[in-house]
């Protein structure tokens, strides 16, 4: 009706909640005529709504209400806080309208609220309540989740809502967990009185996973109330996986697998793959860079380098394993055309108008930076796309001038001439000949037949970048010099070798980073066309050094590792590579596949159970490959082992931070002795230790 009393047609929102639940929150349609008609003042309000959730205004409800409902003889299961909600009810022109709904088990107070407005935009609400309330009724009082092996006691606390006095058995059953005393009690309930009964079980290490399930009942021969319950089984173990990854051009591979008898029996396995092309291993990087949660200008740059490079490879080798087709990215599906378009205009826009490039836009350009982008540039335009010649122009003689006359304030060094060599020659033409080429072959000259600079002060990533330059047709001692003096920065471990990014003077400027360093490396050897013993370790470390999201660290890094990779896949001609491989894990054959770059057949993965690999016992993993392709293949292959070990066996950890808590006697100020029990109404400390 509206406030006169008068029935008119609306259309209302019905909602029928636990009072219990509300009470959490604020009521905002309370007051709903102020909510719709209130005067408001000209302004901008940014509203959130968990700070309504967080609002927290109490309702008070009435003694009582709290409980009761439905059929005497019905065992209940089904507990909701909404029992019912329709978005719009429309009344008839004498006001009104029906809905019908059966109520959940929850023996509560349920609150009705309607909330209607007319097609004149007069608005109203309305509340009702009704209890759900049985005479003789339980409520379970049992734990969150429970684990395997655990003794606990389920609760049953019993309530006598009738006016008379009431002997009721009170049972527990369950088909799943192990009663470990009685399964039945009697309690005598004087009226309007409440008792718990209590019942001993243990949860079976049998059942590890799903739920335990009971059923809880409290009756005698006039009423009874019987809930079902079901308790989550927690996990008594941690998964850890421990896992390597390498390749090799050999005939065999080998690993070793070392199962301790302390893990879960049937809780992990090995899972081993083998694989053909270094495919898979771009297309996870490009996954990375493309979810790269930030955008400056280098991100983005990176971002589309490294689909351009993955598009030159795909050229050279028609391997299409890399999911180049359709790129998600915020949401949406793209092509590469679409993202390659999308970046060009977002570094276009970073330009300034000295031809530099910044970071964000209104900031001044930088040099390193400008020398990552026209890199990427440079890439993108040589896998066939359209680039801005005007924006490339613009930014190679901001590098050029930088480099022949510095701006104020900045300083000129061998890096900055290095780094902005090598982007420039990069982009051919008139850059390699005339008094450009001239310029640049003195400068790199002069620092290549510098043995004091390169083994002594020159950083590892100008080295690095040195002796790709030197590839280009530099004289043969210049370029040995070079190479000799990048090998002596190299360093070997279990994984592999590396070049190490500096401490005091790393480049952070230049995105120095030991996987940028390594990768600049690889793609100097492989310019060399060097078969360089050392290349094998390299590429090892690399593949070893990949991150679980795709990436090498950095976004620069990983654009610098694509580029490296792809190049080596086409010295190695990865396209016509084929190959016959074979694993086996001791005696016992895993799997046999024929990998081919021909037939695109690259990948194969077998998955072993923990039953089936002896314990306390060193087992070798191998591979063997047969080449039948016209080109020696590579064997790219991982192997990842998860297990799971007892809670008992989990020793701490050495990472993040720990916190343990110990309680002592009031006078134990030296907190010296840890008690491990206390009376009711002792005054103890609590010591709480945060271990980072």
């Amino acid at each position: 009706t509206d406030v006169n009393g008068k029935p008119v047609a609306a259309e209302i929102s019905v909602a029928v909640v636990d009072k219990s639940v509300l009470s959490l929150t604020e009521n905002v349609t309370a007051d709903l005529l102020n909510e719709f008609y209130r005067k408001r003042f000209l302004g901008v309000m940014t509203a959130d709504t968990l700070t309504k959730a967080l609002s927290r205004v109490n309702v008070q409800v009435e003694a009582g209400l709290k409980g009761g409902g439905g059929s005497d003889l019905k065992k209940r299961g089904m507990f909701k806080d909404t029992a019912y909600w329709s978005a719009v009810v429309r009344t008839d022109a004498s006001g009104t309208a029906s809905v019908s709904f059966t109520l959940p088990d929850n023996l509560t107070t349920w609150q009705a609220e309607a909330v209607g407005i007319t097609v004149d935009t007069k608005v109203g609400a309305g509340y009702s309540e009704l209890i759900a309330q049985k005479t003789v009724s339980l409520t379970p009082l049992i734990p969150r989740f429970v684990l395997p092996g655990d003794s606990f006691m389920v609760g049953a606390k019993v309530f006598n809502n009738s006016e008379s006095s009431q002997k009721l058995t009170v049972s527990l059953a369950s088909t799943t967990l192990k009663l470990k005393g009685g399964a039945s009690q009697t309690v005598s309930l004087a009226p309007k009185t409440s008792e718990t009964a209590y019942f001993e079980v243990e949860a079976p290490r049998t059942i590890s996973s799903g739920n335990y399930s009971l059923v809880l009942s409290a009756k005698n021969s006039t009423y009874e109330d019987a809930v079902d319950q079901t308790l989550p089984i927690g996990t008594t173990s941690f998964l850890e996986t421990t896992a390597t990854a390498s390749f090799t051009s050999q005939n065999s591979a080998k690993e070793y697998i070392y199962v301790p008898s302390s893990v879960l029996p049937d809780l992990g396995g090995l899972t081993v793959t083998a694989e053909s092309s270094l495919a898979p291993q771009l297309g996870d990087a490009l996954n990375y860079l493309v979810a790269y949660p930030y955008g400056c200008s280098e991100q983005v740059a990176s971002r589309i380098a490294a689909i351009a490079i993955l598009t030159r490879y795909k050229k050279v080798t028609g391997n299409t394993n890399m999911g180049l087709q359709s790129i998600e990215f915020a949401g949406q599906t793209y092509t590469a055309n679409d993202l390659i378009k999308l970046g060009l205009e977002k570094m276009y826009a970073g330009q300034t108008s000295d031809g530099g490039f910044a970071y964000y836009t209104g900031l001044k350009a930088n040099y390193p930076l400008t020398l990552s982008v026209l890199t990427s540039l440079q890439e993108i335009k040589a896998a066939g796309y359209t680039v801005d010649t005007r924006v490339m122009d613009s930014a190679a003689r901001y590098v050029y001038t930088y480099m022949v006359n510095p701006p104020q304030g900045a300083r000129l060094d061998s890096t900055a001439i290095v780094m902005g060599v090598e982007a420039l020659t990069r982009l051919g033409g008139t850059w390699n000949s005339g008094p450009y080429a001239s310029y640049f072959e003195g400068q790199i000259a002069t620092l290549a037949a510098n043995k004091t600079y390169l083994n002594d002060q020159a950083p590892n990533p100008v080295i690095a970048t040195l002796a790709l330059i030197t590839t280009r047709g530099y004289a043969a001692n210049y370029k040995e010099t070079v190479f000799a003096a990048l090998e002596n920065r190299l360093s070997i471990e279990a994984r592999g070798s590396f070049i190490t990014s500096g401490t005091d003077n790393r480049l952070y400027d230049y995105y120095e980073t030991a996987e940028k360093n390594t990768a600049l490396y690889l793609k100097a050897l492989v310019a060399s066309k060097r078969e360089n013993p050392v290349i094998d370790g390299v590429l090892r470390w690399l593949v070893a050094r990949k991150q679980p999201n795709g990436g090498w660290g950095t976004t620069n890094a990983t654009m610098s590792v694509l580029d490296a990779f792809a190049d080596y896949a086409v010295f190695k001609r990865e396209k016509d590579s084929a190959f016959n491989v074979t694993v086996f894990l001791g005696d016992t054959q895993l799997a046999s596949a024929t990998l081919s770059n021909i037939t695109k057949d690259t990948r194969a993965s077998v998955t072993t159970p923990i039953t089936s690999i002896p314990k306390n016992k060193i087992v070798p993993l191998v591979f063997t490959k047969t080449d039948t392709g016209s080109a020696p293949g590579t064997l790219y292959y991982s192997a990842a082992l998860t297990y799971g070990l007892p809670t008992e066996k989990i020793g701490p950890r050495d990472e993040g931070f720990a916190i343990s808590r110990a309680f002592y006697a009031k006078d134990d100020t030296e907190y010296t002795k840890p008690l491990t029990s206390a009376k009711a109404g002792d005054v103890i400390r609590g010591r709480l230790t945060i271990t980072v």
